[in-house]
């Protein structure tokens, strides 16, 4: 396991799936009073070249389904769980895209969504499978890194 990937994991990478909501400890009891906060992760909003063909391809190869105003919407999964983590300036880890970010997405049956993304010639960038969760990589048509990610367990790995 590389130092990138326990940072992500055990940091607090952008997952998508863990749009605006509470965490599951959060959630158990309500709060007797709201407090100031941030509770979730409530959208990643990026630049590229072609909307319309950049969502065709996330359709296509990975299933995902946009609303009619354009944006992807995901119920947490209760599963897995949202972060957002830095990464040193010159990690590697985003490879070989160019972009100084990654989208992590939570996912079920990832062993069927990477046979998918083959079908539709999209090759895998790599997999790799941890105690915590079984992962693979691909480059969108932007040429962003998108990890997939297929959490085992409850939470992030110890240490």
């Amino acid at each position: 396991m590389t130092t990138d990937r326990r940072s992500i994991i055990s940091g607090a990478g952008v997952v998508v799936a863990g749009l605006g909501l509470a965490s599951t400890a959060e959630s158990a009891e309500a709060p007797a009073e709201r407090t100031a906060g941030v509770v979730g992760l409530g959208g990643v909003f990026l630049k590229v070249e072609d909307p319309a063909a950049w969502r065709a391809w996330y359709e296509r190869v990975l299933g995902v389904k946009f609303e009619s105003y354009g944006s992807a919407i995901f119920p947490h999964p209760n599963r897995g769980f949202g972060q957002i983590a830095p990464f040193a300036e010159h990690t590697t880890y985003f490879k070989p895209s160019q972009a100084p970010f990654m989208i992590n997405l939570i996912v079920e049956d990832i062993d069927g969504l990477v046979a998918r993304a083959a079908a539709q010639g999209v090759p895998c960038l790599g997999r790799q499978d941890e105690a915590y969760g079984r992962f693979a990589w691909f480059l969108d048509p932007a040429g962003i890194k998108v990890e997939l990610w297929e959490p085992l367990g409850d939470g992030p790995p110890p240490g």
